[in-house]
């Protein structure tokens, strides 16, 4: 692997500086955890095995919950017009269900 190493001039040898090789442009994203909401429909991705999607009611009381099964899964929401807050591990979105 080739690095770039700076050299300053003065410095007491060449290459005083080296900088760490760039990153390769094949390695993996790291895969997060997504959340989008369209309308009446959310999109998960790369949940947990097991995740649980909570929807609460203004008011803080649990009104659904949903079991994710696999890392990547649509789910069609039948709740009533409304505002809601969906928790899924560490991410929360407001949505209105118009």
């Amino acid at each position: 692997m080739i690095s770039a190493c700076i050299a300053f001039p003065g410095s007491l040898h060449a290459g005083a500086l080296c900088a760490p090789p760039p990153a390769s442009p094949w390695q993996e994203e790291e895969e997060t955890l997504s959340m989008t909401v369209s309308e009446n429909t959310v999109r998960i991705r790369n949940a947990a095995a097991g995740a649980k999607l909570e929807i609460y009611n203004v008011l803080g009381l649990k009104v659904q919950s949903i079991k994710i099964d696999t890392a990547n899964k649509t789910v069609a929401l039948s709740l009533p017009k409304g505002c809601y807050i969906l928790k899924l591990e560490n991410i929360v979105r407001k949505i209105a269900i118009k």
